[in-house]
């Protein structure tokens, strides 16, 4: 295992599930807030030991797609690789200790969960083209400028 790329995927790693955690946190509250009902301690330890799994999943997704095995394949084989244990995960954090689930719900969790995901690498594929999209114009920039005084590429 090379440490010179765990420690920096720990730290993206817990920046990501500390802010989705923290953001998950305030929506509860938010909605325990205004719906009046008491917010039990039992509802605040379910999100953090799904976060923790996430924290764990996150660093393994990340050291991966830093090895040398991921770099001739693109980004989105890890994300899909990782995608089934994400989704283990949410329903195991939804499902567990939660009396209120229908069987119903247990098929539109995994549909919303789905949609979402995709959305997602949606929009990471578009902010990863413009930026090659970019590269790409100021790259033909420079061979125009460098053809037009004669000089050979």
């Amino acid at each position: 295992m090379d440490h010179s790329r765990l420690k920096p995927a720990l730290k993206k790693a817990f920046l990501i599930s500390t802010s989705c955690f923290t953001f998950t946190i305030v929506l509860i509250a938010a909605v325990f807030a205004l719906s009046g009902e008491p917010l039990y301690p039992s509802m605040i330890i379910r999100p953090f030991l799904v976060f923790t799994v996430i924290f764990i999943l996150n660093t393994v997704r990340i050291y991966l797609a830093e090895s040398k095995w991921a770099f001739n394949k693109p980004y989105i084989v890890i994300n899909i690789m990782f995608m089934p244990l994400y989704l283990i995960t949410a329903m195991t954090g939804l499902c567990a200790f939660n009396n209120a689930i229908d069987p119903g719900d247990l098929i539109m969790f995994p549909i919303i969960f789905l949609i979402v995901f995709t959305i997602t690498q949606i929009i990471k594929y578009m902010h990863e083209k413009s930026k090659t999209d970019k590269m790409n114009d100021a790259l033909n920039v420079y061979h125009k400028e460098h053809s037009e005084y004669g000089e050979e590429i």
